[in-house]
């Protein structure tokens, strides 16, 4: 059944109302013609046109009312979209704010990893740079798998001297001290900016999603490009979770390797640089992409705008209103 609610707009609207008078009042005039309430009268004058002034009265009430209800089902139409746009660049602007905020923690996390990083290159400390060569950073340069690559560089460490050298050992350890703390304030700073809950980082689409039916119907909306857009929003927020992994565990990889007894060995050493090059590796990869989705949602929402000027005036001043008030 037809609910109520959807057909009063219709049956408020002034020219289907005109419309419906006119068919009634003609259609009832036809009726009483037709049952001879009125006088009989001369089928070759003034019946005819009686009757000629009935029919085309009906018809012209007819022909009105539905010229009502396609203009007032236009305007709902319309309005029915303004809406669901309005929405839309309402939930872009909030998933926009999102990614912003990933890709600024995604900066914080880099740095405080990349603290650490710097000091295990300290040239003051020539076992430390000798162990952590700088190519390991550097994702411009090719460098071997990860156990082959520790064997070369323990073998150049221990060619240089100081990987036996008593008095370089003595500086390791007092760096390595340090280092370690130096790793738990890290730790912390990344752990607040992780969000394992999910709960304070989402990225939303239920405007899109319950309004995609209506959205289908704006032509200057690119459906598929959208929900591609929304797919790797997803995704990109799954992959910050992988993000702070690699840091940690990168971290992890650092302090264990720092602070164990045991004779430096290329096993421990090729899993700490590889950990660090697979968090930079990843790192990279994200925020570059990051970057790029945040590009391309200020492309969507510029075109919203402009279309929601076409749609009509007072939405497009909302919609800027809406977009000062929540991205800085």
């Amino acid at each position: 059944m037809v609910e109520f609610s959807k057909i009063a707009p219709f049956l408020q609207d002034p020219l289907v109302l005109i419309g419906f008078f006119f068919v009634v009042f003609f259609g009832f005039g036809r009726a009483i013609l037709k049952a001879g309430i009125i006088p009989v009268l001369d089928r070759r004058g003034g019946y005819r046109i009686l009757s000629s002034i009935l029919l085309y009265g009906f018809i012209i009430g007819l022909a009105v009312t539905l010229l009502g209800f396609g203009l007032k089902y236009r305007e709902l139409s319309e309005a029915e979209q303004r809406g669901a746009v309005r929405l839309l660049n309402e939930e872009l602007a909030g998933d926009l704010q999102v990614a912003r905020e990933l890709h600024l923690n995604t900066v914080s996390i880099l740095n405080a990893v990349q603290t650490v990083s710097g000091v295990l290159r300290h040239e003051k400390i020539p076992l430390l740079a000798a162990l952590f060569p700088a190519e390991n950073i550097d994702l411009s340069k090719i460098i071997p798998a990860s156990l082959p690559y520790a064997r070369q560089v323990l073998t150049a460490a221990k060619d240089s001297g100081v990987l036996d050298d008593s008095s370089e050992q003595r500086k390791f350890a007092l760096a390595a001290r340090a280092t370690t703390r130096t790793i738990q304030t890290t730790k912390g700073v990344i752990e607040s900016l992780a969000d394992t809950a999910g709960s304070r980082y989402v990225i939303t689409s239920a405007s899109w999603d319950a309004n995609l039916p209506i959205l289908r119907k704006v032509h200057v909306i690119d459906v598929s490009r959208m929900q591609s857009l929304y797919n790797d929003l997803r995704l990109l927020r799954t992959n910050y979770g992988v993000v702070i992994n690699h840091s940690q565990s990168y971290l992890s990889a650092v302090n264990d390797f720092l602070s164990s007894p045991e004779p430096i060995d290329e096993y421990r050493l090729s899993h700490v640089l590889a950990a660090e090059r697979l968090f930079l590796m990843t790192v990279s990869v994200y925020s570059k992409s990051l970057a790029e989705k945040i590009e391309v949602i200020d492309k969507e929402r510029t075109e919203i705008r402009t279309m929601m000027i076409a749609l009509g005036g007072n939405s497009a001043i909302n919609l800027e209103t809406t977009k000062a008030g929540v991205i800085p």
